[in-house]
C-alpha cells in the first residue's frame, strides 16, 4: 500500500514538473509581455541604502514612462506625517538628481548603452530567440542580462564594473537589489506596483 502511494505521489510530482515545461511559442509570448510591462508602471516601496558607512531607510516612489524614470525618495517627518521629498531621481537620456538643499546635478550617463536598455526594455526584443534559448545574452559585449525560465529580468550586469541589478519577483516584481563591486549597496522593498493596462 506506501509502494502504491509513494508511487502515485512520484507520478503526480513528476506530472507537474513535465506540465511547467514552456515551449517557444508560450515563452515568447512571456517575454513579450514581461517587457512590455517595463515599459510604464508606478511602484511605493522601502529603500533601504548602504554606502560608505552611510545608511538609511526612506519611503520611495518609481514612477516608469515609456522612455523615462522619476524615482522620488521621501523624508517622512514627525510620526511618519507629511512626507517630503528628500531626493529625485530623473533619467532620460541625461540623468538629474535634486535634494531638499542643492540644485539639480544633471550629467551624461557613463554606461549610455545601459541606460537606454533600461528606458527602453522592447529593444532586448531584438535578441528574442536567444533569449528563449539561453535564458541570457550579452549586450555589446559589457551588460549581461539573465532571464528566469518564465521569461522575467532576473539580473542585470556590468560586467567590468562589478555592478548588478537583481530582480525578485513573485506573482509581479518584489525587490530590487543593487550591488557594487560584490556588496549590497541598496535594495527596494516593493510594497505596490501598478502597471499600465495593455
Amino acid at each position: 500500500m506506501k509502494l502504491i502511494l509513494i508511487s502515485s505521489l512520484i507520478l503526480i510530482f513528476a506530472g507537474c514538473s513535465y506540465n511547467v515545461q514552456l515551449d517557444r511559442t508560450e515563452k515568447q509570448t512571456l517575454l513579450r509581455k514581461h517587457l512590455a510591462e517595463w515599459q510604464e508602471f508606478t511602484a511605493d516601496g522601502i529603500l533601504e541604502a548602504n554606502f560608505k558607512n552611510f545608511a538609511f531607510r526612506k519611503n520611495i516612489n518609481i514612477k516608469k514612462k515609456p522612455d523615462r524614470w522619476k524615482i522620488t525618495i521621501f523624508d517622512s517627518g514627525i510620526f511618519g506625517m507629511k512626507p517630503q521629498p528628500f531626493l529625485t531621481l530623473e533619467i532620460d537620456s541625461l540623468i538629474s538628481i535634486q535634494s531638499q538643499t542643492e540644485s539639480a546635478d544633471i550629467f551624461r550617463p557613463q554606461n549610455p548603452i545601459l541606460l537606454k536598455i533600461i528606458n527602453d526594455p522592447s529593444q532586448l526584443l531584438e535578441y528574442e530567440q536567444e533569449i528563449i534559448s539561453k535564458e541570457m545574452i550579452i549586450v555589446s559585449e559589457t551588460i549581461q542580462i539573465s532571464f528566469s525560465p518564465d521569461m522575467k529580468i532576473t539580473t542585470i550586469e556590468v560586467l567590468p564594473d562589478g555592478q548588478r541589478l537583481e530582480f525578485d519577483f513573485q506573482d509581479k516584481l518584489k525587490s530590487i537589489l543593487i550591488y557594487e563591486d560584490s556588496d549590497l549597496i541598496a535594495k527596494i522593498q516593493i510594497d505596490k506596483i501598478t502597471h499600465k493596462k495593455q
